[in-house]
């Protein structure tokens, strides 16, 4: 009997606490319940939209390259006779100088002789010409009457001729000394600015050798190495701005 009174009370005991958790339960959900109620629903989100006219822009695209200057032509400037001292030089680096312009200037005292030679050999050839001209016309008219043989006559004509071509020489001879003497002076062949100087007052000049440098024109060419990924993008007439080692700008083409 006390044993089952025993089992009676703990199972009492156990209903107790089955019973206080049920309720602590139910209170937690009213609490829930009226919380949930108390929070305001989430405001619903708005789409903001803004429209616009489609134009078309033009992008300036730029190409970074580097490269170096160098002439554009350059011009070697020489002597074209050999042999003879310079006498003055007129032109220094930097110097912007114009076609026919004198540049150097070499002694020419053995030319002029030379020529004044040469103008006296031509003189006395065409003296020569016009004795054995003379000569001629006098045997043609003897030798009508029969006085003059032909072979004389022959060897008039033969002497004649000769006479005619030492005068032919002497004027190609007397033509190369003014022209030996012309070079002398040595001109620019083109505008432009001297960019090396090789010459000094007093020197020998020879043939061959080089006096000046000029930069035809003043045109100089910036050569520059592009990726050849971006050779398309490249066309006639560009605008190029260069900045240079000192950081000068040069604007160009």
């Amino acid at each position: 009997m006390d044993t089952f009174y025993r089992l009676l009370g703990a199972a009492r005991e156990r209903i107790g606490w089955v019973l206080s958790g049920l309720a602590i339960a139910a209170i937690v959900a009213i609490i829930l319940v009226r919380e949930s109620r108390d929070v305001p629903p989430p405001a619903s989100s708005a789409l903001t939209v803004t429209t616009a006219t489609l134009a078309n822009v033009e992008v300036n695209r730029s190409i970074t390259a580097n490269g170096s200057i160098h002439a554009w032509q350059e011009i070697i400037v020489g002597p074209e006779v050999g042999g003879y001292r310079v006498a003055a030089v007129h032109v220094d680096v930097g110097d912007r100088v114009k076609r026919g312009q004198e540049l150097v200037r070499l002694r020419d005292d053995l030319l002029t002789a030379d020529l004044s030679s040469r103008r006296a050999n031509l003189q006395q050839a065409e003296a020569a010409l016009e004795t054995a001209a003379a000569a001629l016309r006098r045997a043609e008219a003897l030798s009508k009457s029969g006085v003059l043989s032909q072979s004389d006559l022959d060897q008039l004509r033969s002497e004649e001729v000769a006479a005619r071509a030492r005068v032919e020489v002497a004027k190609a001879d007397l033509e190369a000394a003014e022209l030996r003497l012309r070079y002398t002076r040595v001109t620019a062949p083109d505008d432009g600015v001297i960019s090396a100087r090789n010459v000094a007052v007093g020197q020998v000049a020879q043939v061959g050798t080089e006096m000046l440098r000029i930069v035809r024109q003043g045109r100089l060419e910036w050569r520059a190495e592009i990726p050849e990924s971006r050779l398309r993008d490249i066309k006639i007439g560009q605008d190029v701005v260069l900045t240079t080692a000192d950081g000068a700008t040069l604007k160009g083409k």
